[in-house]
């Protein structure tokens, strides 16, 4: 996706498509969402209800024109005494009140209910923020929208896609409110905030007692998911703070310190690096922002841009092979950490004692003609490397007596008879960090069970803090005639997305920046788009979508791309800081391929 340009050609296609479009057709998911929260009076009441009214003394004047002053604006009568077509336009309030009886129930300010909808579909679910009787004589609430994730950007379509859920309790609290007859309202509900630090079985319990939790809020606007700051959970009014963003014009601050020496080294893993250009646009950001930010691991598939990465950052772990079969390699690397650190870490003494004797017998062991020793491992992959048409796990084996030219690739059910050569292969990868590790799910709760030193010790040790990366671009670009509309995922270079997830999924790094054309907001009514920011969602990430222009920093082009980012929910998100250096690299392509 990094090089995946924009020529006048695939703009053209753009607006062709864009022309084509069925003018009937429904709306983006959230448009609808944004648009279809006006709830409709209910046809139907129970014959023995008595009229819907309000509750007791209206609010004292002067202190609801100081919590409402908008609504005691003088305006034209006409204005104000009827409801408004254009939804932005306020309704104005005679007066205030607390509480207000629907159906024979009592329902107060700060409830959650259950508000009407249309027809064929689920009821609203929204917290009163207001009760008035407006000047028009209609008895009126406020809501403040929550959104199921289907109400989304994320779509009801993705809930049908099976590689990642949805928890159906979940919801999110957004900002965007309006005004509703009190005739619409429903029913009560419990709806609880989740604080994400809570670990999962605090949090399990707390959901067992509720009908809905949220623990993010959602921007219509700017399709994000963010934090709710624990202080305010959203029982007031006041404006949803994000971790997701930092305001404009102001670096965010260092969390761990200014001197490098105080500061830890953030790791960085590449996936579909090319020569590099993004993660390297990302650290030189992050240097200026005084964030340490080093590209500890690159993988791609194709050789010269390896050797490109591999020549300009000598220090990075470049992995020249397809991104599933990194995963898969990550996976068995974790297994072998487990049994030859963690757990050989607690041999007694005599054990390796004896396997030092044993060593000590097998080199004065004469070796059949026909058998070769193992001198040392030198690498590991999966996949196959041999070309014999099976997958798996293989070692690089340097032999002994035998110079570098007779390397081989080895699977690892060949090495059997040579135990101690992978275990010191598994511990000096370790120490070096050779390959990342996932990161323990206690550690992904700032306040999480803390037990065993050495098993935390050994779940820190190679995590990731950054995982960027531009999955291929071509099954979606508008200059490929042949993409698959109806099932995108099948597609074979669209399913190197649900990789770079699956990845993501299985390190949980800190955060995530992901790249591409803007056909993915695009093609298929933005299906991609809408399943890479819902695979976050489902991760509990917080996560935006949206675009960059190029030419709003300073280059001399229009060229638009796509980005999502995500943080953990116990993180800060520090990187709107670096979005000037690292467009500046990837549409200037100051990164070249070396020759």
């Amino acid at each position: 996706g990094i090089n995946g340009d924009v020529y006048p050609e695939e703009m053209k296609l753009i607006e062709e498509e864009e022309e084509q479009a069925d003018p009937g057709e429904e709306g983006s998911a959230e448009t609808r969402g944004a648009r279809k929260r006006v709830a409709p009076p209910r046809a139907q009441r129970r014959p023995d209800a008595s009229a819907d009214h309000f509750v007791g003394e209206p609010i004292p004047d002067d202190k609801a024109r100081r919590r409402w002053p908008s609504r005691y604006e003088t305006k034209d009568s006409d204005s104000r005494s009827r409801r408004s077509n254009d939804p932005e336009e306020e309704i104005g309030a005679r007066c205030h009140y607390t509480s207000a009886c629907v159906d024979d129930a009592i329902f107060n300010l700060n409830d959650d209910v259950y508000v009407k909808a249309g027809p064929n579909e689920e009821n609203y679910i929204g917290r009163i923020t207001e009760f008035f009787e407006g000047t028009d004589h209609v008895l009126y609430f406020t809501c403040r929208w929550f959104f199921r994730a289907e109400d989304t950007v994320i779509s009801p379509n993705l809930l049908e896609v099976h590689d990642h859920e949805h928890d159906r309790k979940r919801v999110f609290l957004s900002e965007e409110k309006n005004d509703n007859m009190i005739e619409s309202i429903i029913s009560k509900l419990n709806i609880i905030y989740v604080d994400p630090s809570k670990t999962p079985q605090e949090r399990d319990q707390l959901i067992s007692n509720s009908d809905l939790y949220y623990d993010m809020s959602y921007s219509v606007a700017y399709s994000t998911f963010a934090n709710i700051p624990a202080e305010n959970d959203g029982a007031t009014d006041s404006e949803v703070a994000s971790d997701i963003s930092c305001e404009e014009g102001k670096p965010v601050a260092d969390p761990v310190g200014s001197s490098d020496a105080q500061r830890e080294t953030a790791t960085l893993l590449d996936l579909y690096s090319g020569c590099g250009a993004m993660s390297t646009g990302l650290c030189l950001g992050a240097a200026l922002s005084g964030i340490k930010l080093n590209t500890k691991w690159a993988v791609d598939m194709n050789e010269y841009a390896c050797n490109s990465l591999k020549h300009n950052h000598p220090g990075t772990q470049v992995r020249n092979e397809k991104a599933e079969d990194f995963l898969a390699l990550l996976k068995h690397w974790n297994a072998l950490c487990k049994k030859y650190v963690v757990h050989s870490s607690n041999s007694s003494g005599s054990d390796l004692a004896q396997m030092s004797n044993d060593d000590e017998d097998d080199k004065n062991e004469a070796l059949p003609n026909d058998l070769f020793e193992v001198e040392r491992l030198l690498d590991i992959c999966y996949g196959d490397p041999n070309k014999t048409g099976n997958d798996g796990l293989w070692f690089k084996v340097r032999w002994k007596t035998y110079d570098p030219s007779h390397d081989s690739w080895e699977p690892i059910d060949g090495l059997s008879d040579s135990p101690e050569c992978i275990k010191e292969f598994v511990q000096r990868g370790y120490r070096e960090s050779i390959l990342p590790l996932p990161v323990s799910k206690f550690l992904l709760v700032p306040f999480g069970l803390v037990f065993m030193w050495r098993l935390i010790r050994y779940f820190s040790k190679g995590s990731v803090d950054v995982i960027c990366g531009g999955p291929p671009c071509q099954g979606i670009s508008g200059l490929n005639r042949f993409r698959n509309y109806n099932e995108p995922l099948e597609d074979d270079r669209n399913k190197q997305l649900v990789v770079f997830m699956d990845v993501v999924n299985y390190l949980r790094p800190k955060y995530v920046l992901m790249e591409n054309v803007v056909d993915i907001l695009k093609f298929a009514d933005g299906f991609l788009g809408r399943y890479a920011l819902s695979r976050l969602v489902s991760m509990r990430y917080q996560a935006r979508l949206g675009l960059m222009v190029a030419g709003c920093y300073g280059l001399p082009q229009f060229r638009m791309r796509a980005f999502l980012w995500g943080s953990l929910p116990s993180g800060v998100c520090l990187f709107s800081v670096l979005f000037f250096y690292l467009v500046t690299l990837l549409l200037n392509k100051k990164v070249h391929l070396a020759m």
